[in-house]
């Protein structure tokens, strides 16, 4: 009897210890983190930038949807045209903007090496994606442990990802350094808007941000990862940002509205890519007839959502390019219109799932080459 009684404190005491160790983690978890600025650039690449898109009449705009491991669809569409152009997609458009993934596409061409070069190809970071999204998803089993698997905290640990950003990028990446204008959307909890960080914002009221502390804005998924505060004006207080895939998944037109709010009277060339569609399970073998209850809606809308704000957009992106007098002079929307495979999500890394990825992504180039082609040459004969 005796035995069963420190028996049961034991377990008792062992139990409220677990539970003060979780408690004490993810309520320092809970506190978002704040990021320090960089350095100014040494040299203005972004003011040569601007002017000669001042004097360009046609605007070339390259828009990145998200979709986590899946931006590997975009990125062999980018090959592609970089193989048939000759050149870097830094020198194809003026323009790059990218939300979630495509935010992380959109840096990683256009940040310069130590020669002023894009550090990646898009053959290059292709390759190196399925190790890229394995660290930034990297997770310690102390974390998964201390969050009970995310019940309690961010599934994921934002430090890990900070860290694989800076191996990818370097400690000292510079976001006003890019090689292109570059747009990645992120959005503020703090004042529930949608917030574009361009590289071109290097006035006296700006900080200048680290590239890779900027991704960890624009990639922060709720409940995935902490959000992240930034001071993006030094005459405003900090506010707390995450993935702005919750609200923007197609950037093109939000792209084309930032640049034509500073630079009026262009026409824009406009190529956006998506990452593909996902089987909503909406109507299938397995649930044709039941199952439609709170949990399944909940699993489902949000993705129905998305696809319709995507389809939203391209189709007013369509219709703005066939009426001619407006601002978009040709307008590209490559998507595919297969199903990636139920067992790969936005975070899968295995060898199957990246290979599928890639796969779709070459058939999408496959389907659209006529048009692809096309595109390119106006892109050459623009540039």
């Amino acid at each position: 009897m005796v035995i069963e009684r420190w028996l049961f404190r034991i377990i008792v005491f062992l139990a409220a210890t677990f539970s003060l160790m979780v408690y004490l983690y993810n309520f320092h978890h809970e506190k978002v983190l704040f990021l320090a600025e960089a350095p100014k650039p040494l040299t203005n690449q972004q003011a040569a930038l601007m002017a000669k898109l001042k004097k360009k009449h046609f605007v070339d705009v390259l828009a990145i949807d998200g979709g986590g491991l899946r931006g590997l669809i975009s990125l062999q569409v980018l090959i592609y045209l970089e193989k048939k152009t000759g050149k870097p997609i830094n020198q194809l458009f003026d323009v790059i903007g990218g939300t979630s993934t495509g935010a992380i596409i959109a840096t990683f061409l256009t940040q310069p090496d130590q020669q002023g070069k894009p550090l990646y190809s898009a053959q290059e970071l292709s390759d190196t994606y399925q190790a890229l999204g394995q660290r930034l998803l990297a997770t310690s089993i102390l974390h998964q442990v201390l969050t009970l698997g995310g019940v309690f905290g961010p599934v994921h640990d934002i430090k890990r990802l900070d860290r694989a950003s800076i191996d990818y990028l370097g400690k000292n990446s510079v976001f006003n350094n890019s090689l292109a204008m570059v747009i990645i959307y992120t959005y503020s909890v703090t004042e529930m808007e949608l917030k574009a960080i361009k590289s071109w914002d290097i006035g006296s009221d700006f900080h200048h941000f680290n590239t890779h502390h900027l991704l960890l804005s624009a990639i922060a998924v709720p409940a995935f990862f902490l959000p992240v505060a930034l001071t993006l004006n030094k005459s405003h207080p900090p506010s707390v940002f995450i993935d702005s895939a919750v609200t923007l998944e197609n950037p093109a037109l939000q792209t084309i509205r930032e640049i034509s709010n500073e630079f009026p009277g262009k026409k824009y060339n406009v190529l956006s890519l998506g990452s593909g569609l996902s089987e909503s399970g909406i109507v299938s073998k397995s649930n044709r007839y039941g199952f439609h209850g709170l949990l399944f809606w909940a699993r489902v809308v949000p993705g129905v959502s998305m696809r319709g704000e995507q389809d939203k957009v391209s189709r007013y992106l369509h219709d703005l390019e066939i009426e001619k007098t407006g601002p978009v002079a040709h307008y590209l929307r490559i998507t595919p219109d297969i199903y990636i495979p139920s067992q790969c999500n936005l975070f899968s890394t295995d060898d199957f799932c990246i290979a599928s990825f890639k796969k779709i992504g070459q058939e999408a180039v496959q389907q659209n080459k006529k048009q692809l082609d096309e595109f390119a040459k106006l892109l050459v004969e623009n540039n």
